[in-house]
């Protein structure tokens, strides 16, 4: 690539070489964007109406397109370094400075958190949590260039990561259970099966509707409120989504371990308080983008706490499988729902 991007900005000129370079790069991703411009959209995004998949709102492959013409744009910056190139400058760079100082802050507290033990550490770690919550708060008073597509393609990738945790706690069991005996028991088997479905099910209840549909959202706002909508969804009610997931695979890497006994008391607490992180991190994102309410999460989850509560004595494998139906029934009844036609009023 050529020279680094100079000129009258106050961007440093080490900064803008980096800058140049992502810049560049962008650049080739978008000769590919613009000749995508010929898929089909994809329908099904959270509607207005309190419906997931109205088909007045559609994703489609223009907002890709966009973004790769958009970055090769004359006198490009990324993201808050763009900022400094329009508008007023110094409120430009008290943006920047209000959410990168207290993240920094973060990474050093949690970094030397990890030097201590017990009080010490959980110290450092919960101040830490809370340099990672004024940043976001801050963050969201502020102007910012958000990329909604970035947002949505980077937080899948997290909770892609998340639900491999679920296939890890699959191996574990596997080998723990080879090491123990010869082959695998049939208890076994169809204790990783049902982890199995219970990882393809919560993928299914992400990445088929709720994905599209933030994105969607996320692109129908601007300016500040767009900055406040990811900060919400992206930051805040994503790690009630991840860490659900995680909750959920530790929790089945117990029943996995031992798919013949009960679960202890403490496993099926973080079981059911897993799937609420979940549902209950969708639901919010639904009513924070659409003010739309996700009946059938909210019953499925009540559903799943009743069977943990009833088949408390139950044997992993049981526990899996019903767990699995009533997820199942709960994404049927949700697409059931929404793939019906309207009913005129």
């Amino acid at each position: 690539m050529g020279g680094c991007i100079r000129g009258s900005s106050p961007v440093p000129d080490s900064l803008a070489c980096l800058v140049d370079v992502y810049v560049g790069r962008q650049c080739s991703l978008g000769e590919q964007a613009r000749s995508s411009c010929d898929l089909p959209h994809r329908d099904g995004c959270i509607g207005a109406n309190g419906r997931i998949g109205d088909e007045s709102l559609r994703f489609r492959r223009e907002h890709l397109c966009d973004w790769g013409v958009n970055h090769c744009a004359d006198g490009y910056r990324p993201s808050a370094l763009g900022a400094w190139e329009r508008g007023d400058r110094n409120e430009r760079v008290k943006t920047v400075l209000q959410y990168s100082i207290p993240n920094l802050a973060a990474v050093a507290l949690l970094i030397v958190g990890s030097f201590f033990d017990d009080g010490a550490r959980k110290l450092m770690w919960t101040l830490f949590l809370l340099a990672v919550a004024v940043g976001v708060f801050r963050a969201r008073q502020g102007d910012w260039i958000v990329r909604a597509g970035h947002f949505a393609e980077r937080h899948g990738l997290i909770v892609i990561i998340a639900l491999g945790e679920i296939v890890v706690a699959i191996g574990i069991a596997v080998v723990s259970s080879l090491d123990e005996a010869e082959g695998l028991p049939n208890d076994t088997l169809i204790a990783l099966a049902a982890a199995g479905v219970m990882a393809g099910l919560l993928w299914w209840g992400y990445f088929d509707r709720v994905l599209p549909a933030l994105e969607h959202r996320a692109e129908t706002l601007t300016g500040r409120d767009r900055a406040r909508f990811v900060a919400d969804v992206y930051t805040v009610l994503h790690i009630l989504i991840v860490g659900g997931i995680i909750a959920i695979a530790a929790a089945a890497e117990e029943m996995l371990l031992h798919p013949k006994d009960a679960a202890h008391t403490e496993f099926l607490i973080m079981f059911v308080l897993g799937i609420a992180l979940f549902f209950g991190g969708i639901a919010a994102s639904a009513f924070r983008a659409y003010r739309a309410i996700a009946k059938e999460r909210i019953v499925g989850l009540v559903a799943v706490a009743a069977v943990v509560l009833f088949g408390r004595t139950w044997n992993g494998v049981t526990l899996l499988i019903a767990v699995d139906v009533v997820l199942l029934l709960t994404l049927l009844a949700e697409q059931r729902r929404i793939e019906q036609p309207a009913v005129a009023t």
